[in-house]
């Protein structure tokens, strides 16, 4: 009797365990970002995308004003990705704009690993303005 319960208790455990992995792996968003991996990755390549390149261990200088920009899709992707090798990504954060998938703008966080959360917001709006008119 014990081991059938036991055996019932495990099998619940872990179809629970599955069902949380699953969730965590499909989460899409993070902070009101879509997170963009590898394999989807060519989501960003219509329109203006603004793609924040981020690393967990640089959380603090998270670009969360990212979402407010206007006219683009925001998008956060992690710096250890096979993308962010082939942008040649040296530093977080670092912002890339994209019109149809070229690289049209790239904003850094430099030596002090920041961007301000005052002024680039303005600069990357200014310039997606300019996007538009081309």
């Amino acid at each position: 009797m014990i081991n059938k319960v036991f055996g019932i208790t495990i099998k619940l455990l872990l179809g629970y365990l599955l069902i949380l992995c699953l969730l965590v792996a499909t989460a899409t968003t993070c902070n009101g970002q879509t997170w963009l991996y590898d394999k989807n990755y060519s989501q960003a390549e219509e329109g203006i995308s603004v793609i924040e390149f981020w690393a967990e261990f640089n959380q603090g200088e998270a670009c969360d004003w990212i979402v407010d920009l206007k006219d683009c899709t925001a998008y956060r992707m992690d710096i250890e990705s096979v993308k962010a090798d082939e942008l040649e990504i040296k530093t977080i954060p670092t912002i890339i704009v994209l019109k149809d998938g070229e690289e049209m703008g790239r904003f850094d966080g430099g030596l002090d690993f920041h961007l301000c959360p005052k002024t680039t917001p303005i600069k990357i709006n200014e310039f997606i303005t300019e996007l538009k008119k081309e």
